[in-house]
């Protein structure tokens, strides 16, 4: 479902995780629109009557998962006969970013990777040192987009006013 809000002239239109990619496919398609679905049911407006569509960057273009796990790694490799699935380190990363977050709602995203990534190797029983934790802060302009992000953003573009959002520095 995709989700949005209405009031007077103000229609807004909130994107799910690879949004671009899944509203790409389906104009392309000649699919129609899913009717978008507000606070209290459908809205009056279908997608296709949207000028403007807004999505978080981060799941939606570009694939955090990947650039977290690869980010990882150099903190996992030191850990002798110690394997670590990808999985259960995604697990632990949103529990300690999500507790790093509410405890110290003013710290700077890359601080904020920094303590997640101290606390993730604590939990591992992994050696990490202050400028591991630092380069893992900063991992995030290294995160690879979806293969499909760019086409879908220049697809888009042709039929919406795009509004790229996050809460990363």
């Amino acid at each position: 479902k995709l989700f949005g809000f209405e009031g007077g002239d103000v229609h807004v239109l909130l994107g799910c995780d690879r949004f671009t990619a899944i509203m790409a496919a389906l104009h392309r398609q000649n699919q129609p629109f899913p009717a978008v679905h507000g606070p209290q049911g459908p809205m009056s407006k279908r997608l296709s009557e949207f000028e403007i569509l807004s999505f978080d960057c981060y799941g939606t273009l570009i694939d955090w998962e990947t650039g977290l796990w690869a980010a990882l790694q150099p903190l996992l490799k030191r850990g002798p006969g110690h394997s670590v699935l990808r999985a259960e380190a995604l697990q632990a990363f949103a529990v300690h970013e999500s507790r790093v977050e509410q405890e110290q709602p003013g710290l700077a995203y890359p601080d904020v990777l920094a303590q997640v990534h101290a606390d993730l190797a604590a939990e591992f029983g992994l050696p990490s040192t202050p400028e591991l934790d630092r380069d893992f802060g900063r991992s995030v302009p290294r995160w690879p987009a979806f293969d499909d992000s760019a086409g879908a953003l220049r697809f888009l573009q042709r039929h919406y006013r795009l509004v790229i959002l996050s809460n990363v520095d």
